[in-house]
């Protein structure tokens, strides 16, 4: 090989070995997704929590509650007084499954077995695999055992239900954040803000003059996609309006926020694209709940959840869009979701203004 060409190789890899965001880029995304891919997507499920309402006190039932309590897939099972207080804790997101022994019992041969499981069918995939693995463990040395089951918020197990959710916060995360952040590190590449700091404008308002058109694009997104889940794909609706265009908007504008964020950080589009995809879309998908059950991973990929901001604006949409509940019931996830956006849009702005000012 030509000895030119044998120096031009090294001085790239002289090059390549100076900048540290290209080596991690070359080298921690692939172990990022393959230890997201490998410890989040899993066919089977655990942590499994079961309520259980007893009417009966008899002695099938503390059998049947013995043998769920022995086994490895329900991590923990508590007995609860009434149906009432099972139903608060389901709206909750603190069970997974209920089981109601409704008459009294007086052993395993009784005619008069009563027993109804009820789940959570706002997730259909997760629910089914839960019944099947009740429905397998009741029946343990015993086949008499013939529970009824009834999935509440979407008896039909519409897929629907799952999906409309996980899709809104990908698609209002793709154009307030994603689109933002590539539209402004492409300004930057073409040194279009030299003309905007010899001019009069304030860099507070150039902020929200580049931001505007994206929040306005995106929650006229929203507003489609929740009219084709209404009226083609049946979605209940049965919260307030009100209340799900408030979430909507607060998502929008702590999405907006990230999008600030990455354009300052990144220096061209391509690394703005690929922070954005690796940042912000795949762990989204991967750990917000979307398709994945997330007490099913890992302990500190559940804390890891904890600060995708997806998380929670899936669990206040099914709250509000399919349980039927106020922003009262889901005070806690909608305060975290209120929390990071201030916190967020603060931080950008404040680094944004510098940026300009500097």
């Amino acid at each position: 090989m030509n000895r030119r060409v044998i120096g031009f190789i090294k001085k790239e890899f002289i090059h390549i070995l100076r900048d540290r965001r290209t080596l991690i880029m070359i080298f921690g995304i692939p172990i990022i997704e393959i230890l997201l891919f490998g410890y989040v997507i899993r066919t089977d499920i655990s942590n499994i929590n079961i309520g259980i309402v007893d009417y009966s006190n008899g002695s099938m039932s503390q059998l049947i509650v013995n043998k769920l309590k022995g086994n490895r897939y329900f991590s923990n099972v508590q007995y609860l007084n009434n149906y009432q207080e099972a139903d608060l804790l389901f709206k909750k997101d603190k069970l997974q499954e209920v089981i109601i022994f409704d008459k009294m019992i007086e052993d395993s041969d009784s005619p008069d077995t009563s027993i109804q499981i009820l789940l959570d069918g706002s997730n259909p995939m997760v629910s089914q695999l839960i019944l099947s693995y009740t429905i397998n463990v009741m029946r343990e040395g015993d086949d008499l055992v013939f529970p009824e089951y009834r999935m509440i918020y979407n008896e039909s197990l519409k897929s629907t239900y799952m999906f409309v959710p996980g899709v809104m916060a990908l698609v209002l995360l793709l154009i307030s954040a994603m689109m933002t952040a590539i539209t402004l590190t492409k300004e930057k590449e073409n040194h279009s803000f030299e003309m905007l700091l010899i001019s009069p404008i304030k860099p507070i308002e150039v902020i929200i003059g580049k931001l505007t058109p994206y929040l306005i694009l995106s929650f006229v997104n929203s507003l489609l996609i929740l009219l084709l889940s209404k009226y083609l794909f049946h979605l209940p609706f049965l919260g307030n309006n009100a209340s799900l265009f408030l979430l909507i908007l607060i998502y929008i504008l702590l999405s907006l926020g990230l999008g600030l964020l990455i354009s300052i950080i990144s220096k061209t589009q391509i690394v703005a694209m690929l922070f954005s995809l690796v940042v912000l879309l795949m762990p989204t998908m991967l750990l917000s709940g979307f398709i994945f059950s997330i007490a099913n991973m890992p302990l500190p990929l559940q804390w890891l959840s904890n600060i995708m901001p997806a998380k929670w604006f899936i669990i206040c949409f099914k709250g509000i869009v399919v349980q039927g509940l106020g922003l009262h019931d889901l005070f806690y996830p909608f305060l975290i979701l209120v929390v990071m956006t201030v916190a967020l849009i603060l931080i950008s702005v404040n680094k944004y203004s510098t940026y300009l000012d500097d």
